[in-house]
């Protein structure tokens, strides 16, 4: 999963969804449902960035079930000191993805595998409350700079964040 797919979520939602056929939807005469991709992940500050990252694809507007999770590793040793907001900062890379869990569709259903989030390269950081938003993640934009985007924790050496990402249709 490239850094650019994380950044046009809406277009290629829409790209990836195509016309859904019964099968997809549920069986013959349901109508399609929309889901909500996101982002969950906790890490230990201590060495580096440790920790894990899950793709997650739950039905209902985000209130049902998980159709699809894929978890994989995130570490990072280089911190990073280009982040102005920051009270950290990591390259992190990701690795040993695995399918937790599906249901319903499946992650196979939404054209997605762990293949996807093995072997890629973010630039995450953490900003406490201030100026216009609460304690976020900071996700970089390579060319374009630092951007929160999404409600996080920090309870040194603890992190979390929960990162609602785009609806889908399905």
């Amino acid at each position: 999963m490239s850094a650019t797919w994380r950044l046009a979520p809406l277009v290629l939602a829409a790209c990836a969804a195509g016309e859904a056929d019964d099968s997809a939807a549920g069986g013959a005469g349901s109508e399609a449902g929309v889901g909500l991709r996101h982002f969950e992940g906790a890490a230990r500050l201590e060495q580096g960035y440790e920790g894990w990252e899950a793709f997650r694809f739950t039905g209902e507007l985000g209130a049902g079930e998980d159709l699809c999770r894929i978890r994989y590793e995130l570490r990072g040793e280089t911190l990073r000191l280009d982040c102005p907001d920051c009270l950290w900062a990591f390259d992190v890379e990701s690795s040993g993805a695995v399918l937790e869990e599906e249901a319903g569709l499946g992650c196979a259903g939404l054209g997605v595998t762990p293949a996807e989030f093995d072997a890629q390269r973010y630039a995450y950081g953490y900003a406490p409350a201030s100026g216009g938003y609460e304690d976020v993640l900071m996700y970089e934009v390579a060319g374009y700079g630092w951007y929160p985007v999404a409600a996080a924790s920090w309870q040194e050496p603890r992190f979390s964040y929960d990162w609602p990402f785009a609806l889908y249709s399905y």
